[in-house]
């Protein structure tokens, strides 16, 4: 799997205007290519491990589909 971390995305909230700061974590299959995408609001390697986590989940439970 390929994984990149787009950091720092600034997001406008429709209803209140308020900017946020996004992080997005994509993830990649080689052959099939099928992509996941995560949002977190924080960067820090607890938040990195528990997306790849729910990821691998995610991933598993498609491709046993």
């Amino acid at each position: 799997m390929q994984i990149d971390w787009k950091e720092s995305i600034l997001f406008v909230l429709s209803d209140t205007g308020e900017i946020i700061e996004v992080n997005i974590l994509v993830g990649v299959l080689g052959y099939s290519r099928y992509k996941m995408y995560k949002v977190s609001f924080l960067k820090t390697r607890t938040v990195l491990m528990s997306l790849l986590e729910d990821g691998n989940l995610v991933l598993s439970n498609n491709l046993a589909e």
